[in-house]
């Protein structure tokens, strides 16, 4: 996890974090006078943790704040997050979903990731037929007309208005109006 703290050689506050370039982690440290700005770059150093981490891409506001605060070159950018700097946006309209591209995809995933990379071994022609049947499911269960997504989903899954998402991507449920919580009756239930 990133960290914030005094440097007194340098008579200022330290940023250290750790970021996963190419699958190994470097360690660095950026450095600030003043408070502001190194909250700042700690808030920036702490989401490009995460989302190197975890291969989950930053949205383009985040990206924006990671290449200001110069945590990482543009090129090392473009390595981590294959897609930055190809135009796409997350409010884009939805295409019609290409299942077979998606199975072909995964094949070259599982390839690439094996011991082996062998296409005639057994486990990867099970992996491969569970994929399969997972796509097979998807055709007949989810299909994808290619349509506009409504203005405010961009394309993600609603949730319910009780359901509140924190920053860690952690649901919290709230009680829906109307309920004391559990145990406790209300007006209307009562009898």
């Amino acid at each position: 996890m990133a960290s914030l703290r005094p440097d007194k050689a340098r008579k200022a506050l330290r940023v250290q974090y750790q970021v996963a370039l190419g699958g190994k982690p470097k360690h660095r440290s950026k450095y600030s006078k003043q408070k502001d700005r190194a909250a700042h770059l700690y808030q920036m150093a702490e989401i490009l943790e995460r989302c190197s981490k975890r291969g989950a891409p930053p949205t383009p506001a985040q990206i924006t704040g990671i290449l200001e605060c110069q945590l990482i070159s543009p090129e090392e950018m473009r390595r981590n997050f294959p897609y930055w700097g190809t135009g796409m946006t997350m409010a884009r309209a939805a295409q019609a979903t290409d299942y077979d591209a998606l199975l072909a995809a995964y094949e070259e995933y599982a390839l690439r990731h094996s011991k082996a990379a062998d296409p005639a071994r057994k486990t990867h022609k099970t992996h491969m037929n569970a994929a399969t049947n997972a796509i097979k499911w998807m055709r007949e269960v989810a299909p994808r007309p290619a349509r506009p997504y409504p203005a405010k989903s961009h394309g993600l899954v609603r949730l319910p208005a009780r359901v509140q998402v924190t920053a860690d991507c952690q649901p919290q449920h709230q009680p829906a109006q109307g309920t004391a919580g559990p145990g406790r009756r209300t007006g209307h239930d009562r009898q």
